[in-house]
């Protein structure tokens, strides 16, 4: 909806008033051919804003028919859009890569929880050049909100590390899978921690000497993370 008043030098006055086009869900769910279309129409803008509200758009409904391959194929796409928007989103643009890779992260579950692990992989690495991107501008680091949104995906990536974790002793290969896979969750957890640190030295990065802060992620359910922060 779009209303517009407009008044002249005399004092009249009109308006006018446009309804846009009504957005729902598809009926069934999005076809993998017609997210596919979406994002490959969308790579060709080389616009951040556009690219990431095509994946939250995609990975926020229901994909039709998705068998597990299926959705992990679907999440590979979506985290190759991501990665193309991080070559070009700007410092203010932090905050909404933060929050559109929280949505990515959760719906890869439907893959299962391995290939979700392994979407979080990618999407911990984005973490990481996504922070480099927030130190390079002006402020140099991350606001109250983009350290939200960020941790947010922390959270996110650490739940999929965590999931994938419990499924090891469901596992039936061998000995020596099973430890491979305790060793992984062990390297996953510590890049957690990092991730956490360099995010409280980014936004440790905006606050004035003297002041305190604290970054939460926490949900309407009680679920989520907080970090205090004082400079």
């Amino acid at each position: 909806l779009v209303a517009v008043q407009a008044k002249d030098k005399l004092g009249a006055t009109s308006s006018t008033i446009a309804f846009g086009p009504l957005v729902e869900n598809p009926t069934g769910g999005l076809t993998p051919e017609q997210a596919s279309g979406a994002l490959s129409f969308t790579f060709g803008s080389n616009d951040a804003n556009d690219i990431l509200n095509t994946v939250d758009a995609i990975s926020s409904v229901e994909i039709a028919d998705a068998t597990p391959e299926k959705q992990a194929e679907m999440t590979g796409r979506l985290l190759d859009a991501m990665e193309t928007a991080i070559t070009v989103v700007e410092p203010a643009g932090v905050m909404r890569m933060g929050s559109v890779l929280s949505s990515v992260v959760r719906s890869s579950a439907a893959a299962g929880p391995n290939e979700a692990a392994a979407a979080a992989d990618r999407a911990s690495n984005m973490v990481d050049s996504v922070l480099e991107v927030a130190m390079t501008g002006e402020s140099a680091g991350v606001d109250g909100a983009a350290g939200n949104a960020l941790l947010g995906s922390i959270n996110s990536i650490g739940n999929a590390f965590g999931d994938a974790t419990d499924s090891i002793g469901s596992m039936s290969s061998s000995v020596v899978n099973k430890t491979q896979a305790l060793a992984k969750a062990s390297t996953r957890r510590a890049r957690l921690q990092r991730l956490v640190s360099q995010l409280g030295g980014a936004a440790m990065n905006s606050l004035p000497l003297g002041s305190t802060t604290e970054l939460s992620s926490v949900d309407a359910s009680g679920k989520g993370s907080r970090i205090a922060l004082k400079k």
